[in-house]
């Protein structure tokens, strides 16, 4: 009995000291945990990708096509498409070139009245707009990245902006008026390249004729497109 409990003392000390081997040994646990490249430290590596987020998102073109549907004018409905070419210089700000082509329809109302018109040999034409181009600069207070439904991320923009230009509308005199507008919009972009916008502006036209006369004509158009970034 003795001799049985001096054999498995003995191996008892044998596993103790084999451990302590393990432990205090230099070489082991540089093989067995230590990395080929030093750990990062997750502050570290959540600057880093911040940085490399900003960065993307600066320095890129932006070129976009959108149909609009006017509102806030009752002698006909508009509707129309308009180019955009976007340069981003930073993450904040934007700089726009937009070349708008309108199609303008009398409304119920208007359609009636010159019908009414045409049987008294009256007629009867409505400032319309045709074309319009403009030069906008715009910030964007909000910028990120939307995580929708959980299974696709897609970046974001808010954009405030302002522009000045000039419309051609469907009468001789003048063939241009100026022009002064304001608009919010939001892009989404779904892919690398590819992304989808809405937005709202606001114009005002200073339209003279060949009279002293002149007056100042406002719409809003709502816009809806699409993208490509390069």
């Amino acid at each position: 009995m003795e001799k049985r409990n001096h054999f498995m003392r003995k191996g008892v000390y044998s596993v103790g000291i084999w451990l302590m081997a393990v432990a205090f040994s230099p070489q082991i646990p540089v093989a067995l945990a230590a990395p080929n490249t030093p750990p990062v430290s997750e502050s570290t590596y959540g600057n880093l990708y911040v940085a490399e987020d900003v960065m993307a998102n600066q320095g890129h073109f932006d070129l976009g096509l959108s149909y609009g549907s006017g509102l806030g004018v009752p002698q006909y409905t508009l509707s129309g498409v308009t180019l955009n070419l976007e340069y981003w210089g930073t993450d904040l700000f934007v700089s726009r070139l937009s070349i708008g082509r309108f199609r303008s329809t009398p409304t119920t109302l208007q359609s009636l009245l010159n019908e009414m018109l045409d049987q008294n040999q009256v007629a009867l034409s409505s400032l319309a707009p045709e074309t319009q181009v403009s030069a906008h600069l715009g910030f964007s207070p909000l910028h990120g990245l939307l995580n929708i439904l959980g299974r696709h991320v897609v970046s974001y923009d808010l954009i405030f902006g302002a522009g000045v230009g000039g419309t051609k509308y469907n009468s001789p005199l003048p063939p241009w008026a100026p022009a002064l507008d304001l608009f919010v919009e939001q892009k989404f972009l779904l892919s690398t390249r590819f992304g989808v916008n809405l937005g709202y502006t606001q114009f005002w036209e200073h339209y003279t004729d060949d009279t002293p006369n002149s007056v100042w004509l406002n719409r809003g158009v709502f816009e809806a497109g699409v993208y490509v970034r390069f």
